[in-house]
């Protein structure tokens, strides 16, 4: 695929629904979650199927696009800085609640606290989302390399 073709693909990724309970969530289109080829990278990635993380893909692809549209698809791997978009969440209550909603985030916090000693609970929970984020954005990166390839 050329750029245009890969910014048209993940346009149409991901899109924006309601519960019952009128709360949004996004999730994958039905024309996304048709190709296999994408869908086997995620899931040979580790990626959850929660909320965060569909909410965090949808973000990472319209970053993605975003750079694409004013840098050639080949600066995609040299001058995309995952650090400058998987920013965390800066409100305490959203932090709690993504470690709540899956305990396995411990994991991250754990890393945060042996990776960069943050003095503060909620440094820690910020680098350690931050983190998390990061490794969505990796899967991001490489279904674009993947689709480069068609």
């Amino acid at each position: 695929m050329n750029k245009e073709e890969i910014i048209t693909f993940l346009n149409k990724s991901t899109e924006l629904k309601e519960r019952a309970n009128k709360e949004e969530f996004v999730c994958f289109t039905a024309e996304f979650s048709k190709n296999e080829e994408v869908m086997s990278i995620l899931w040979a990635n580790d990626f959850k199927i929660d909320d965060f993380n569909y909410k965090v893909i949808s973000e990472a692809f319209n970053d993605i696009i975003e750079f694409l549209e004013s840098n050639d698809l080949d600066d995609l791997d040299d001058n995309f800085d995952i650090y400058e978009y998987a920013e965390a969440d800066i409100y305490n209550y959203d932090l709690l609640k993504w470690v709540q909603d899956d305990l396995e985030n411990i994991y991250y916090c754990n890393e945060a606290i042996s990776n960069f000693a943050p003095k503060e609970f909620i440094q820690i929970l910020q680098l350690a989302q931050q983190e998390a984020k990061k490794d969505i954005y990796y899967i991001a990166l490489k279904v674009v390399k993947y689709l480069r390839r068609l």
